[in-house]
């Protein structure tokens, strides 16, 4: 559609994988009244090599997409072991 009306572009490809995770240390609330399993929440992983500028230690991990509104729903510490 953008090559139709002559709009240029970028494309980047980044890899992602789907993994499972065990939320249920950083969760800050009753797990009870989630609406998914913390213990059990399928999120999208992506390698900090795949985003420039990014240098994530070994054994960490950083959220992204975490909203205002999404923290209403999950409300996560800001550590812990996943």
């Amino acid at each position: 559609l953008l090559d139709e009306n002559n709009i240029s572009y970028s494309k980047k490809e980044i890899h992602v994988i789907q993994a499972v995770f065990n939320l249920e240390q950083i969760v800050d609330g009753d797990p009870e009244n989630m609406a998914g399993d913390p213990g059990k929440l399928p999120l999208a992983v992506v390698s900090d090599a795949e985003i420039a500028g990014m240098d994530v230690p070994k054994g960490d991990v950083i959220f992204s997409g975490y909203t205002d509104l999404l923290q209403k729903f999950m409300a996560l510490k800001e550590t812990g072991a996943v």
